[in-house]
């Protein structure tokens, strides 16, 4: 039987006063993909931010239910909301990527946050993702250009690239 990764019970959510999850219960296995789907404004994007505790950061939101994730409560008082967040990956249907920085600089960020100091680390990392997502031939001369003229779909996956430098679960 495969180990559950993530639990959700009764979770439900309130943007003001607005309910937007209502008793959502589900699992995620470990190693196992979920796809969670449905249309503009049915609570996708805000089931995500509950599960890596982002939701509630905005004022007038609130979330009710559990939320185990390897067999922790990510809702106790005790958990590690940093670590969490470092361990779930969310890539959105618009590109968000950062204007102001480099693609190299754009997919490091996460591990600069992180801490990484080693300049080779970091280089073979982001190299590693950039083939990963299918970039690196077109953009390894490019590097250290702003992102600002790629199209939609290279940001993308440059997002997607960010993503995977932190290894997510």
């Amino acid at each position: 039987m495969a180990k559950v990764l993530i639990e959700v019970k009764e979770l439900e959510a309130w943007a003001d006063e607005r309910k937007i999850l209502d008793r959502i219960s589900l699992n995620v296995e470990n190693k196992k993909v979920l796809s969670v789907i449905g249309p503009r404004g049915s609570g996708k994007s805000s089931l995500l931010r509950c599960l890596n505790r982002l939701f509630e950061e905005r004022l007038g939101n609130k979330v009710k239910g559990t939320v185990i994730y390897n067999g922790k409560d990510i809702y106790s008082d005790e958990y590690n909301i940093l670590k969490l967040r470092r361990q779930f990956s969310m890539i959105f249907s618009e590109p968000t990527t950062f204007s102001h920085l480099s693609v190299f600089e754009n997919i490091a960020l996460g591990l600069r946050l992180d801490e990484v100091e080693s300049g080779a680390i970091i280089g073979e990392t982001v190299e590693s993702a950039l083939v990963k997502v299918g970039l690196w031939d077109d953009l390894k001369d490019k590097l250290h250009n702003t992102p600002e003229k790629l199209s939609i779909g290279e940001k993308q996956l440059i997002c997607l690239a960010r993503s995977l430098v932190l290894r997510p679960k």
